[in-house]
Formats: C-alpha cells, sequence, structure tokens
C-alpha cells in the first residue's frame, strides 16, 4: 500500500494517464530541441564553408589592402577596365566573385583541385567593387556573379561551368592542347 504506485494508480476520468502524458510531453520537447540544434548545425556548417587553401584572393596578391597598385611612376592609379585585362591576360583562370554567394563557392570549390593559379577577385571585399561589377555587366552582358574566364575566354557563370563539366568538355577548356 505504501510502495511504489502502478500506472494504474494515477488514472484519470476519461482514461488519460497523467505520468505517461507527462513523459510524452517531455519526450516531444526533447525531440523539439534536438530538431533545433540540429537546425542550427546545419546552417552553421553550410555558411562557414571555407573557400580551399590552394585558392589564392586577389587582394592576397597584392600589398595594398584598397586593390589599387602602383604604376611603375610611383602613383596609385589604375581604372576598372584596366583591372579586369590585366587580371586575365595574366591568370589563367579568373572569377569574379562574391564572398557570400553559394554559386561562387561551389565554382571555386570545382575550380580549385583542378588549377594552380586561379586567380579570385571578392568583389564585395574590394574598394571599388561596384564599379568593378558594372564593367563586366557592361563587358560580358551578365549581371550575376561569378564570372568565369578561362583562357582569356568568358565561360559564364557557375551553371554553364557545370554544364560543361558535365559534358567532359572542361579539362580540355583549362589544358588546351599545346
Amino acid at each position: 500500500m505504501y510502495g511504489l504506485r502502478k500506472n494504474s494508480d494515477y488514472n484519470l476520468p476519461g482514461g488519460s494517464n497523467r505520468r505517461s502524458s507527462n513523459t510524452k510531453r517531455q519526450r516531444n520537447i526533447i525531440v523539439g530541441v534536438l530538431a533545433l540544434i540540429l537546425v542550427w548545425y546545419f546552417f552553421r556548417v553550410s555558411s562557414d564553408a571555407q573557400i580551399p587553401s590552394k585558392a589564392p584572393t586577389y587582394t592576397d596578391s597584392i600589398k595594398k589592402n584598397d586593390g589599387s597598385r602602383p604604376t611603375p611612376t610611383g602613383q596609385v592609379a589604375i581604372d576598372d577596365e584596366t583591372l579586369i585585362e590585366d587580371a586575365i591576360r595574366r591568370n589563367k583562370v579568373v572569377v569574379f566573385a562574391k564572398s557570400y554567394c553559394g554559386f561562387c563557392k561551389s565554382t571555386i570549390e570545382t575550380l580549385a583541385p583542378m588549377v594552380d593559379n586561379l586567380y579570385i577577385l571578392n568583389l564585395d571585399k574590394h574598394k571599388g567593387g561596384e564599379e568593378i561589377q558594372k564593367v563586366l555587366v557592361k563587358k560580358f552582358k551578365q549581371e550575376t556573379v561569378p564570372y568565369i574566364i578561362i583562357n582569356g575566354e568568358f565561360i559564364g557563370g557557375n551553371s554553364d561551368l557545370l554544364k560543361i563539366q558535365n559534358q567532359g568538355t572542361l579539362p580540355s577548356k583549362l589544358f588546351p592542347a599545346i
């Protein structure tokens, strides 16, 4: 009589059992909290995706953080068109991107393992990024990032890169026969 009670001692009118009801409620709360933790972890991990370390950015390859370079006379002056043409002329693969763009990250993750000197200019981190993008829009007739140029040829955006990769023609574009 004074020992442990059976579940039947807690029966309430209507056949509901308070102890099992509380247990279900606690279990539902725990499942909900775990689901929130998993969602939080998924979004944290996906937003913390890093650009591969072997893919240098434009700002890594220059001495000034403002994106300008000294001219032979010592003056710091370079227009956007010249910066774009210089990047294309000096590098095998050029990507004009934005650091927060998932398509840009996908492009870089696709190209970085294949190419040693991948040149990336993050327009959102560059002092004159908005003006450079205006020149890119005018030059290539595309309004969205990334802008991918391989061996001086404008490829397009990430979907265009994936298309030529799926067709199997990406290696021939990256490494043309000499």
